[in-house]
């Protein structure tokens, strides 16, 4: 697979990603990013192999080391302030998403 054009190839800007849990049980990928607004970072649903899905996922995100749960940012769009990120902590498993409280 060729690799995409600079900023394309860094992790904010990913039109697409796939991480593997440690244990191979399951796989989060992303396949379809799209700028969040222009020459901003990407996002695009979140697709986990057991059929959980998430939608306005940034591609970044990473397993914890005992694949049981699974951060990633996710883009909320407001009305008059311009989109925000939150982080999700995604429990694979039981295929639920709890946002980390801000400040």
């Amino acid at each position: 697979m060729e690799e995409e054009p600079y900023p394309y190839n860094t992790p904010p800007w990913r039109r697409s990603y796939s991480a593997e849990s440690p244990d191979g049980s399951c796989v989060a990928t992303i396949s379809e990013a799209w700028e969040v607004n222009m020459s901003g970072p990407t996002s695009d649903q979140l697709e986990l192999s057991n059929g959980f899905e998430l939608n306005d996922c940034s591609p970044v995100f990473i397993w914890s080391v005992d694949s049981q749960y699974l951060a990633a940012p996710q883009w909320i769009r407001r009305l008059f302030f311009g989109p925000k990120q939150r982080l999700l902590i995604v429990e694979a498993e039981n295929k639920t998403a709890c946002a980390v409280p801000t400040k």
